[in-house]
């Protein structure tokens, strides 16, 4: 698009030139009207006329795509997979050259308002448009997924969150499938940029995990000139983050924990990167490894957030009324499926949990004699940026219920106790309160 011949009929749609419809005479007028409204949005040369012909392009589908509208019929489906979906077919993706500064201001110009109001139409009449709803999803995922515009990736994740908002609750199981594997080849493609000097990963593995604070206005705030493999990580997991906390009642078990285990291998990738420089086995220039810690930091935020707040959703009983193994599971959005997503949590949070304080307690007793200089500097980095990760996970566990409390406080204890020591007085104040409404109590309860 916005490169001088006409994008292909059946780019995103799929189906090269249009074949003869038994049209009657006001349908006759419709095709070769959106045909050339389709045609100006992608190759003519002046913004003003694009900008012109994608308002009178959507204003037509918006209308006429309604129910009493000339194009809700097949009709419709077929103009919006014929002629609407290919004005991108040229649009920017993950494996092709750089945008040249022609195609670079259609994008701005052009394809990012475009790219928006695809996804309104589509959402005010997904009922109709139902089966375009896997081609508007793969367009969505390689904006998304595409390293060269920040602002279209930007554009594309909101889209995508909006359309499974808006019509997720219609989607079936395959379409379910299609979301989360397209999201999944976001991250293995962003994931194979990042770090290739990392060095690989411990025979044993290392347990990890990703998620925090909203940062998709950041993102297209901070993004440079094109979105480099940083950015683009950073904007999938607030993407994946927001999908999983509003859909996840939808989403099937499998689909919940292929997401989350995406989001786990970001953060083990940056963590590693981290831990060779710690370690001296690698030397990351200086910006690299900045972003190392700053990705490792969204990550382990936005984890943590997810699963605290799948976990809270656990009922005290839950666990004893899971199926059992070989069983067939709870119907999608039931409270027994909810309930058997928020039980999977809670192994997940706990892990981690005790990861995070493991790794925080290494990297202080590092910080005060274990390192040498360059090394002890970026473990006091590394503390400071992740104690406020720190405070949430605390909080997390004071909120737990009773019998969970009890159940993994043996677990915390010993880490619960090291930390007293630590330096800083946000942790200090979190583990003064956990120590006298929870942990007090519970031991005084077990001795009585």
């Amino acid at each position: 698009a916005g490169g001088g011949e006409p994008a292909p009929a059946g780019g995103e749609g799929g189906g090269g030139s249009p074949a003869p419809l038994d049209l009657g005479p006001a349908e006759r007028l419709w095709w070769p009207l959106l045909e050339s409204l389709a045609e100006a949005v992608g190759t003519h040369p002046k913004p003003a006329v694009r900008a012109a012909a994608l308002s009178a392009l959507f204003g037509c589908a918006d209308v006429e795509l309604a129910p009493g509208g000339a194009l809700h019929s097949p009709l419709g489906v077929r103009a919006f997979g014929e002629l609407v979906l290919p004005i991108f077919a040229a649009a920017p993706s993950e494996s092709g050259p750089p945008l040249t500064a022609h195609q670079a201001a259609w994008v701005d110009e052009t394809g990012v308002p475009a790219l928006s109001a695809l996804e309104r139409s589509f959402c005010a009449q997904h009922g109709l448009l139902a089966p375009l709803c896997e081609d508007v999803i793969a367009l969505l995922a390689r904006c998304l997924q595409q390293p060269h515009h920040a602002t279209l990736s930007q554009v594309a994740a909101e889209s995508l969150l909006q359309l499974v908002r808006e019509t997720g609750a219609t989607f079936s199981q395959e379409t379910w499938a299609r979301v989360c594997a397209e999201l999944k080849s976001c991250f293995d493609a962003s994931a194979g940029e990042a770090y290739d000097g990392a060095p690989p990963p411990p025979a044993d593995g290392v347990a990890a995990s990703p998620l925090l604070r909203e940062v998709s206005a950041k993102v297209e705030a901070e993004a440079p000139e094109g979105s480099g493999p940083h950015e683009l990580q950073v904007l999938l997991l607030s993407t994946v983050y927001q999908l999983l906390q509003s859909m996840y009642p939808s989403m099937k078990l499998a689909d919940v924990e292929g997401l989350l285990n995406c989001m786990h291998a970001m953060y083990d990738k940056a963590s590693r990167t981290l831990q060779a420089a710690l370690d001296g086995e690698a030397a990351p220039p200086p910006a690299e490894l900045g972003e190392a810690v700053h990705l490792r930091l969204e990550a382990m935020s936005y984890y943590l957030q997810v699963l605290f707040s799948l976990h809270d959703k656990l009922e005290p009983a839950a666990q004893a009324g899971t199926p059992k193994r070989g069983a067939p599971p709870p119907p999608l959005g039931s409270a027994g499926h909810v309930q058997l997503i928020a039980a999977a949590a809670e192994y997940r949070l706990v892990s981690f949990c005790l990861h995070v304080l493991r790794d925080y307690l290494r990297l202080r007793e590092r910080s005060v004699g274990g390192a040498d200089g360059a090394a002890r500097e970026l473990c006091a980095t590394a503390l400071a940026e992740m104690t406020p990760n720190v405070v949430t996970l605390l909080q997390g566990l004071l909120a737990f219920s009773g019998p969970q409390f009890g159940k993994h406080l043996p677990a915390f204890y010993p880490l619960l106790a090291d930390l007293i020591h630590c330096e800083s007085p946000q942790i200090a104040a979190v583990l003064r309160e956990l120590f006298a409404q929870r942990v007090a109590p519970h031991l005084q309860a077990e001795a009585s």
